[in-house]
């Protein structure tokens, strides 16, 4: 099925070992995207030459520099906008795609024009194994892909019940319409964030702008997470061991990235009036809880917060830009 209205913006860095799997599923879509493009970062690993290679049809646009993940979807969602495309499908190389799955999106957001994005449901490579069912957020403000590590038999299959907080950014349509809304400059993803929680930064904003966000488990992919966290059974509290295997297992850049990037999430979106809520003992208690994590197991994580400040202004001035439409008596039923 053609005109979907669909643009496909994929960004890649050293990626050779996923991309062909990626562009193959592409191709195999039902609904097929007006244009697929694929902004490399620099890569060293041939992941460029690869695309050249083996999908013609693809626009590649390769970088001399790694700008970051942010910056390469930005330029991504202007081009679909000059494409004059209706949706944006922000994609990562580790992903690979049902072949139903840009169709199931596409139904979802055009069934619901008050709705800015979707997302469906990720399988870990083996098919059976969650990887996330979106996102979702406690009242401390712990941001997890929900269901991750659970064999997957239905259990968040219930789109409207079970809506988390945000699609994964891993695999998301978004509705052109609204990025524009809630874009800061030209900005839509924050640059300053380079890479993750880019997308809980967005999902947030939009949130807050009073769009709606979808899951939809039946646009179904497999995911291949470089350094997947270590799962333990639902409802069982990894041990300290389980706990720090699992933080080894992600590199040193992840964490100081994850670190910076959670606190300016919180800079930017949150409301003041969380401050006099039973939320805020929670929010502070858990960044301490994380700040005394980095400073037994962890030092080089502390880089993260020194970067947090470096960005501050820049956090501030987005914050004051942005218009909220949503106040604070709605938003605090998003954590749960």
């Amino acid at each position: 099925m053609a005109g979907s209205g669909v643009s496909v913006s994929l960004v890649t860095f050293n990626a050779a070992a996923d991309v062909v799997a990626c562009l193959e599923a592409l191709a195999a879509q039902t609904l097929r995207p007006l244009c697929v493009r694929v902004f490399d970062n620099a890569s060293t690993d041939g992941t460029a030459e690869v695309v050249a290679a083996h999908f013609p049809e693809v626009r590649l646009y390769e970088s001399p520099l790694n700008r970051g993940y942010a910056a390469a979807q930005n330029r991504g969602a202007a081009l679909a906008h000059a494409d004059g495309a209706q949706y944006v499908l922000f994609l990562t190389p580790d992903v690979v795609l049902a072949p139903d799955h840009l169709e199931r999106l596409v139904g979802a957001l055009d069934a619901d024009p008050g709705a800015a994005s979707a997302g469906g449901k990720l399988l870990r490579p083996d098919g059976r194994t969650l990887d996330g069912a979106g996102i979702v957020a406690s009242r401390a403000r712990h941001f997890r892909d929900r269901g991750q590590g659970e064999l997957d038999s239905g259990q968040y299959d219930d789109p409207g019940a079970s809506a988390p907080f945000a699609p994964c950014g891993a695999a998301v349509l978004h509705r052109l319409e609204a990025l524009a809304d809630v874009a800061v400059g030209e900005e839509v993803l924050d640059e300053s964030f380079f890479a993750y929680k880019e997308d809980v930064d967005l999902a947030w904003r939009l949130r807050l702008r009073g769009w709606r966000l979808l899951h939809v488990p039946g646009a179904t992919a497999r995911h291949r997470r470089a350094a997947p966290y270590a799962s333990s059974a639902p409802g069982r509290r990894r041990s300290l061991a389980e706990l720090r295997r699992a933080r080894r297992a992600l590199s040193p850049v992840v964490r100081r990235l994850s670190a910076r990037n959670q606190l300016l999430v919180l800079l930017k979106n949150e409301h003041v009036r969380v401050l006099v809520s039973a939320d805020a003992l929670r929010i502070v208690g858990r960044q301490l809880a994380l700040l005394g994590w980095a400073l037994v197991f962890e030092p080089a994580t502390l880089v993260g917060c020194l970067g947090f400040l470096r960005r501050l202004p820049g956090a501030l001035r987005r914050r004051w830009r942005f218009r909220r439409k949503v106040g604070h008596a709605v938003s605090r039923g998003w954590f749960r």
